[in-house]
């Protein structure tokens, strides 16, 4: 198996550090969300974004390369009440989709269907975050840009 070069090692770290924020967030905003279809949602969220930081920590170890690990805490927006949680996780899952995004340039093969997945997961949850906000068009033109 061929080694990866340092870009897309680099931007697989990259969207490994920013599914690891998403999962912290989504655990600071639970404590806010009351809603229960919003807890489901959110439950799902952070299980989905679990899911994918497994996946890539064991194929980054599985090709020789060492994950970087989490933060100890990360800086968050104020998540006072429920919309503000809300909004924040929407905040955090575009600026997700923008790191993928970033990613799927300097990816190829696997690589760039695991950034592509990041980016569709992350412009998914945020449109349904949007939708569950009121917002009309829960999506954006381009995801990620």
């Amino acid at each position: 198996m061929a080694e990866p070069t340092a870009a897309p090692a680099d931007g697989l770290a990259a969207g490994l550090a920013a599914e690891y924020a998403l999962i912290y967030a989504y655990g600071v905003a639970g404590a806010e969300i009351s809603d229960d279809g919003a807890r489901s949602l959110a439950g799902d969220a952070e299980y989905s974004h679990r899911d994918l930081r497994d996946e890539l920590t064991a194929y980054m170890a599985g090709i020789g390369l060492i994950p970087p690990p989490p933060e100890a805490a990360y800086t968050m927006a104020p998540m006072d009440d429920e919309g503000a949680a809300i909004a924040a996780l929407v905040a955090l899952e575009d600026a997700t989709a923008v790191t993928w995004r970033t990613v799927i340039t300097t990816t190829t093969g696997d690589d760039r269907r695991r950034a592509l997945d990041g980016l569709s997961n992350a412009a998914s949850r945020a449109a349904l975050w949007r939708r569950w906000l009121g917002e009309v068009a829960g999506t954006t033109a381009f995801p990620g840009a």
